[in-house]
């Protein structure tokens, strides 16, 4: 029977374990959280494979309980932004996986997965299998998981509050029911997009319709990449504070 340790079990970190007990990986023998009066090392002592679940200002104070105390185990942590290279400098050469996961990982959704160069190819498959139970698991190379990271993790918060935006920008509505109507379009229109990708666009929109003015609005005058310069910026500060620290 593998052990499995959480060190974290805020937001992240609760919802992998509510997963994982869904699917039957995870069950009261062999999970050990942080939420308990067990300590850190003990949590690490006991368990396989141990997820790392908080926050990157919280590092510092988490690398002392995990220094000296990984020789056999398997580290996954889901901080996004601290590159395995710190993971190295502050815990030697650990087997190691960061996995940036989604709140969409509550239905199913993507989980980001990059396999580090210390890690056992069992203990690989072995987190594979176990993630693909809840997300779709994606490999990405290290270089590439800011950018990603973006779509996959980020793009549900920053969807949501543009569309109660524009729910609230419309009038008078009766909210509930405007709400129904916009998550309904919202739902189809993910279909229709893995159907047909971004062609979805021109068969909605005639060439002087209403949705036509609003697709210009969008590609002329909304600020997508001041917004992605925003997150690429905040990802870039949190590496420079949090990612070197020992």
């Amino acid at each position: 029977m593998t052990n499995y340790g959480f060190i974290g079990t805020g937001t992240i970190g609760k919802m992998l374990i509510e997963r994982f007990l869904d699917e039957g990986i995870l069950n009261h023998d062999n999970l050990r959280a942080s939420n308990s009066e067990e300590t850190n090392r003990d949590i690490i002592a006991n368990s396989d494979i141990v997820y790392l679940c908080v926050k990157p200002q919280d590092l510092k104070e988490v690398y002392p309980d995990l220094r000296d105390s990984l020789e056999g185990k398997l580290l996954i942590t889901t901080i996004v932004a601290v590159e395995s290279n710190s993971y190295y400098q502050n815990l030697g050469d650990i087997e190691l996986i960061r996995i940036i996961p989604s709140i969409t990982n509550r239905i199913k959704g993507t989980i980001l997965f990059n396999s580090g160069k210390f890690v056992k190819p069992t203990n690989k498959l072995k987190v594979c299998s176990d993630l693909s139970k809840i997300a779709r698991v994606y490999d990405v190379p290290e270089e590439d998981l800011d950018d990603y990271t973006h779509l996959a993790s980020c793009s549900p918060a920053i969807i949501s509050e543009f569309m109660r935006q524009y729910l609230q920008s419309i009038g008078r509505l009766d909210d509930t029911k405007g709400r129904e109507i916009l998550f309904d379009a919202l739902s189809g229109t993910a279909d229709l997009l893995k159907q047909y990708e971004f062609n979805v666009i021109d068969q909605v929109c005639t060439k002087q319709g209403i949705s036509r003015v609003g697709v210009n609005f969008v590609s002329q005058r909304f600020p997508v990449q001041e917004l992605s310069n925003e997150l690429l910026a905040r990802m870039n500060y949190i590496k420079k504070e949090f990612g070197g620290a020992k």
